[in-house]
């Protein structure tokens, strides 16, 4: 009895890079293309591969994500072929692993010193669900509710989109500061994380299921992060409760605007609170606590740019 060969996909990795150099190759369609029989046909023929090498590499991708959560590809001096130094690649998993914890951790009630929960470690823990040829590309994926015996408090999806922001060498600063007010613990992991790619010349790709495209962070844009976050100290204070009326907000961007009598306060929302934002309707009256943070570029400086981060919420009744 005679079984088909399974047909493996070729690497998202070397797909990419074909496609990215055909796309470099082809010329504007424009003027020369009118009336030009013969040049349309060509040009025709090229837009037939871009698409079958863009559904390639959707199908690599696919694969590659196949019974799991997140994709991590691992490239750069630390790699040879598809193999990896054990001790580069030890050092990535544990730091990512201690972030995913982070952030985790941010969306109930962090503290910048005490243990982090074991529910919290539990649900956030990585665990490794196979490899792929990508130069070295290494599968994960979280615990099911089946396997915890229990409803999920965390949504892995909301975590992992925390981390792609992290990670998207387009993102600004503002973003990554909203993030950082989150949690010190995120920003102290991530700065060991970005050290670890730039320091080795590596690159990271990391791909989910809702974020498909992936994102890739190259060690000259970690070293430029790792530099930007060696000029910054956020230093939090108490926080306080203040009354007032929700003017207004937004809980995609997670910001808001508290009209207190004086100057509105605007600030980021923790996301611990996003969901109670929701409940509440503009203009209602509300006990809002609020921690200021102040962003200075030593931790002897008290002073500099002040931001304020929503980390509680109650409507007050009529």
């Amino acid at each position: 009895m005679r079984t088909e060969e399974l047909h493996i996909p070729r690497p998202s990795s070397e797909v990419e890079a074909q496609l990215e150099q055909f796309k470099a190759t082809l010329p504007n369609e424009g003027s020369a293309l009118k009336d030009d029989f013969a040049a349309q046909l060509q040009w025709d023929a090229w837009q037939g591969h871009l698409k079958d090498l863009e559904a390639e590499l959707e199908t690599s991708i696919a694969y590659e994500l196949e019974n799991s959560d997140v994709v991590f590809s691992l490239d750069g001096d630390p790699v040879v072929g598809h193999d990896i130094q054990s001790g580069f690649l030890g050092r990535v998993l544990a730091t990512t692993q201690s972030l995913v914890d982070a952030i985790t951790q941010s969306f109930g009630k962090p503290t910048p010193r005490a243990a982090v929960p074991n529910i919290v470690l539990e649900e956030s823990r990585l665990l490794i669900a196979g490899g792929f040829d990508s130069s070295f590309g290494i599968k994960f994926r979280f615990a099911t509710s089946e396997e915890l015996q229990r409803v999920r408090a965390y949504d892995p999806n909301e975590v992992m989109a925390v981390l792609g922001r992290l990670l998207d060498p387009e993102g600004t600063t503002d973003d990554l500061l909203s993030i950082f007010k989150t949690s010190s613990r995120i920003k102290s992991h991530y700065k060991k994380l970005v050290e670890e790619i730039g320091d080795n010349n590596a690159q990271i790709v990391m791909r989910t299921q809702t974020r498909r495209a992936g994102v890739r962070l190259k060690a000259a844009q970690a070293r430029d992060r790792k530099a930007w976050l060696d000029t910054i100290v956020l230093k939090p204070k108490e926080p306080r409760v203040i009354e007032g009326e929700l003017v207004g907000g937004s809980t995609s961007k997670k910001r808001f605007e508290l009209r207190t009598g004086g100057e509105p306060i605007i600030g980021d929302i923790a996301e611990e609170v996003v969901q109670k934002l929701v409940a509440v309707h503009w203009n209602q009256r509300v006990r809002a606590t609020i921690q200021e943070i102040v962003e200075t570029p030593d931790e002897t400086e008290d002073t500099g740019k002040v931001s304020f981060l929503l980390i509680g919420l109650e409507p007050i009744s009529d």
